[in-house]
């Protein structure tokens, strides 16, 4: 039987979407031991899951690492859908085990929609064949116009990866990959940080890795028909502010994917977090009853109730 390391960073904010998340894999990867690894400032907020995880049988084990270190001052950090634990990553050789080979760093907001163990052995394959440290899409290639992730990154290298799904080769990231190199350069950029620890490891790397087709890390978005990938895609990235939960984007099509695991997992039927203001959201949902959107969900009643309960809480 095959087995993979998974590794997540996230604090409180971000437990349910991250169970979510790791239930997608272990559904489509019923061939495959799966190991957990979670970076949490708050690790005994998430032990119900935990406990719930177990249970499944190719859950091999889940280890949680308490994150330590106070990141408020990094930069940029003012954005609602963003907390400091997306600087987590830095300092994946502090806490992960020194005999870990490899892993493959996955956002709490991506989901997995088809079996992709091969693609992972071929990728895992690659680094090794090409003696890299990440795979990784580069989704952003530099025009003949300055990009300002380009410019303002100093970015020698013409295209920019997400770092939302990482193939590390982690022995070789826990000898050669600086932690001090890392944090020079949160403050030789901090004026210029855009997209977070992104910006960091994409100066940091500045093309020196292996890249990835996109359906291993497909950014999901509302003017995509959710047809045009859903049998093709092997892992989808709710990129950006507008995720499932969040009222304004919880009736697009591609949300259902989401709420379809979430309702598998017995969990209710919608799950909504507060980021708008109340005017915002309030329109939000009236513009969705009036176009009839909200109607296209599974259960449209359940859902505009709890989205009036979100909101009004």
């Amino acid at each position: 039987m095959r087995e993979f390391n998974f590794l997540y960073c996230h604090d409180s904010g971000y437990n349910l979407q991250t169970y979510v998340s790791i239930f997608s894999f272990l559904k489509q990867m019923k061939n495959s031991e799966l190991n957990i690894y979670i970076l949490h400032k708050e690790p005994e907020t998430f032990n119900d899951y935990k406990d719930k995880l177990k249970k499944f049988e190719n859950i091999n084990k889940i280890e949680i690492y308490k994150f330590n270190k106070d990141l408020s001052h990094f930069p940029n950090l003012n954005k609602k859908h963003v907390s400091e634990a997306t600087y987590y990553r830095l300092f994946i050789s502090e806490f992960l085990p020194e005999n870990l080979k490899k892993i493959i760093y996955v956002d709490s907001d991506v989901l997995c929609i088809n079996n992709p163990e091969v693609d992972f052995e071929n990728t895992f394959n690659d680094l090794e064949k090409f003696n890299k440290t990440i795979a990784v899409y580069p989704e952003i290639i530099k025009k003949s116009k300055d990009h300002d992730l380009f410019s303002n990154l100093e970015l020698q290298y013409d295209k920019y990866f997400n770092a939302g799904v990482m193939f590390i080769n982690f022995e070789k990231w826990a000898k050669e990959v600086s932690v001090d190199k890392l944090l020079e350069f949160v403050e030789i950029y901090k004026e210029k940080i855009i997209f977070w620890d992104q910006d960091i490891l994409n100066k940091y790397f500045d093309g020196n890795y292996v890249e990835i087709k996109n359906i291993l890390n497909f950014s999901v978005k509302s003017s995509i028909p959710v047809n045009s990938f859903i049998d093709n895609a092997k892992l989808i990235h709710y990129a950006g502010n507008h995720k499932p939960w969040t009222i304004e984007a919880g009736c697009e099509e591609s949300s259902t994917i989401f709420f379809n695991l979430y309702q598998e997992l017995n969990l209710g039927y919608y799950f909504f977090t507060k980021k708008s203001r109340l005017t915002k959201t309030l329109i939000s949902i009236i513009s969705d009853i009036i176009s009839l959107k909200v109607f296209r969900t599974k259960y449209p009643m359940k859902y505009i109730k709890e989205a009036i309960k979100t909101m009004i809480s």
